[in-house]
């Protein structure tokens, strides 16, 4: 039983993974705006992270365009991740932060990507953090 409704949940999330860029890009598309938000990185790399221990790190953005951008929804690869995004509209020309925490669960080298859907173009953005999880020396 517990398989089956993990077999949903995996294909329930694969199918957001394909239909939520098509309605960002059909209001992109429909709007003619140039809506863009802008990343100081896209990737992060938190090199040894000791087992058991809990990490964070705030990716920062800008809304470079003309328009309010608004985050829709924020998505990552891992259930050991959480994201925590703001939910107000940005306006034209403001930064903000999207702050991850992760928890380094088990002995190993990891990449994990966080999609960020949004108004913006384009969307999604993807972004990823990666590692390496240690035994504590």
């Amino acid at each position: 039983m517990k398989i089956n409704a993990m077999r949903t949940q995996s294909i329930i999330f694969i199918l957001s993974l394909f239909f939520l860029p098509l309605i960002g890009c059909a209001d992109s598309v429909s709007t003619g705006n140039d809506t863009t938000i802008v990343f100081e990185e896209t990737t992060h790399n938190f090199g040894n992270i000791i087992l058991g221990s809990n990490v964070t790190y705030s990716f920062k953005f800008k809304n470079v365009s003309s328009e309010e951008i608004i985050l829709l929804d924020v998505r990552s690869t891992c259930h050991n991740m959480s994201v925590d995004w703001p939910r107000e509209e940005l306006p034209e020309g403001k930064t903000a932060e999207l702050k991850i925490s992760f928890k380094a669960a088990e002995i190993t080298t990891f990449r994990k990507k966080i999609f960020v859907y949004s108004t913006a173009s384009p969307s999604p953005m993807v972004l990823t953090i990666k590692g390496n999880i240690i035994n504590k020396k």
